[in-house]
């Protein structure tokens, strides 16, 4: 006699409810380090007997954990944790959306930590992942797969490289124990940690632009800079200290998908006589110097005889530019590694500084 409909759904129920049980037990097992890496882990025999299931289930657990990375098999030696289990190598830099379905193109950032991500992957021997968030119904998958992959273990921490105020109500923000950490100014309570990447800047291109004797320096940032707190007043306070000027008419801002209306604004603002238009130009944001400094091209004036150029950089990328500049900016692999440091030292519970400052650096600087 087979069984009824309703008995075989309870007993598919029943088995899915011990192998999710089983599989979750031993994820955190290895997590919490009862297993320790490199460690084996006890016999299939073993297992079936401390979960009271089928051998089916217990290689079920297995086959997860192994496409998870959690363990490997190796033959008749048995099955052990692996080295480097995901939720001490795996690493998530976290970019919100990009609108790519209205035609924004991703910025400079992404695509220079995206390049340092899959280098820092190979020299590291980590996994970092770049993952960005979208609203989109046909994302709607992906999107709930990575929010898996961090209620499940397979992250070690989150990096956002811009303030994650967009992410502010999703579950990963809340999880005790998963490290976080963004590039923006102060830490958000004891959620997210802070890695600066403004500190210094102004005060180190004002030294700069000073040094080569110009005072009446233009300032060309993306849009949102001019009225972001505290930004704009280090501005002018670096400017103030040093006897410069930037008036509010040579301040001026662009979101990147306008950025190309920098080249128009570039040539009206250094249209004047020499005396009346800005001697300096600091473009604040790399992903308006090509456009900007094709504007100053187009002037006909002297560069750097006229006009000198401090332009803002992600390093190791380099914006295209018509004119010679003076860059100024940070070290993406070096951030990154920065950010991962700080991760294993919170799992670790080394209860790391909220805060890390990061200076800024002229390209000739660099330690390559």
């Amino acid at each position: 006699m087979t069984a009824s409909p309703n008995k075989r759904r309870l007993i598919v129920s029943e088995r899915t409810t011990r192998r999710t049980s089983a599989l979750e037990d031993m994820r955190r097992r290895i997590v919490e380090g009862e297993f320790e890496p490199g460690s084996r882990l006890p016999t299939r025999k073993d297992l079936i007997i401390h979960y009271d299931t089928s051998p089916v289930t217990i290689q079920r657990v297995f086959d997860r954990l192994i496409a998870e990375g959690f363990v490997k098999a190796r033959g008749r030696a048995g099955t052990f944790v692996s080295e480097a289990p995901p939720h001490t190598s795996h690493y998530v830099v976290f970019f919100p959306p990009l609108n790519r379905g209205r035609g924004e193109p991703p910025s400079l950032l992404w695509d220079v930590i995206t390049q340092e991500a899959a280098k820092a992957s190979k020299k590291l021997n980590r996994q970092v992942s770049i993952y960005d968030w979208s609203d989109a119904a046909q994302d709607a998958e992906k999107n709930l797969n990575f929010l898996n992959d961090v209620l499940e273990s397979r992250v070690a921490g989150v990096i956002f490289p811009t303030h994650p105020h967009f992410f502010i109500d999703l579950p990963i923000m809340h999880m005790p124990g998963l490290p976080r950490i963004a590039f923006m100014s102060a830490p958000i309570g004891k959620r997210v940690a802070a890695l600066r990447l403004e500190n210094g800047f102004f005060e180190k291109a004002c030294d700069h632009f000073l040094s080569k004797g110009r005072k009446r320096i233009a300032f060309l940032t993306l849009h949102g800079m001019l009225t972001q707190s505290g930004i704009m007043d280090r501005f002018d306070a670096a400017l103030q200290k040093r006897g410069m000027e930037c008036p509010q008419i040579w301040r001026h801002a662009f979101s990147p998908e306008g950025a190309v209306g920098a080249d128009n604004l570039t040539r009206l603002l250094f249209s004047g006589h020499n005396g009346e238009r800005p001697d300096g130009y600091l473009i604040a944001d790399d992903n308006l110097v090509e456009h900007a400094t094709a504007g100053l091209a187009a002037t006909g004036l002297r560069i750097p005889e006229d006009v000198e150029v401090v332009t803002h950089a992600n390093f190791p990328l380099i914006p295209k530019s018509s004119v010679p500049v003076t860059r100024l900016g940070y070290d993406i692999t070096s951030a990154l590694k920065r950010c991962i440091r700080f991760i294993d030292k919170q799992r670790a519970g080394l209860n790391p500084a909220d805060t890390i400052e990061m200076d800024p650096q002229f390209e000739d600087e660099l330690d390559r």
